[in-house]
């Protein structure tokens, strides 16, 4: 990729970070509140998954080298499995919480 291509990229990047909706974090509920202090203390998660690289496929999120974000589960009180909330994180917190399994995504702001 030239310098063309590496600028247009960024941009676009940044573009999309700058177009999402934001959440406070302590607008969220409290299940992602606890995902989140989690991840900011290197777990213990409960669930398998959590921790594993994110492909961001629906290209959402603002395009980053592969493996930047990781995903964690937000546990749904009454579901037994991982349910479709997770919060999405690249490695210095800059995250983001989705309800309804990657349609949507709101930037978390403390």
């Amino acid at each position: 990729m030239g310098l063309l291509g590496a600028v247009v990229l960024l941009l676009s990047s940044l573009a999309g970070a700058k177009s999402l909706p934001v959440v406070k974090l302590s607008q969220l509920p409290v299940q992602a509140q606890t995902t989140y202090r989690l991840i900011q203390q290197g777990g213990p998660f409960s669930y398998k998954k959590d921790g594993t690289v994110f492909q961001n496929r629906e290209k959402l999120l603002p395009i980053k080298p592969r493996a930047y974000y990781h995903e964690y589960t937000v546990s749904t009180p009454g579901m037994n499995t991982r349910g479709a909330r997770r919060i999405i994180c690249g490695p210095v917190m800059d995250c983001f919480y989705t309800e309804d399994h990657y349609r949507s995504f709101r930037r978390i702001v403390k």
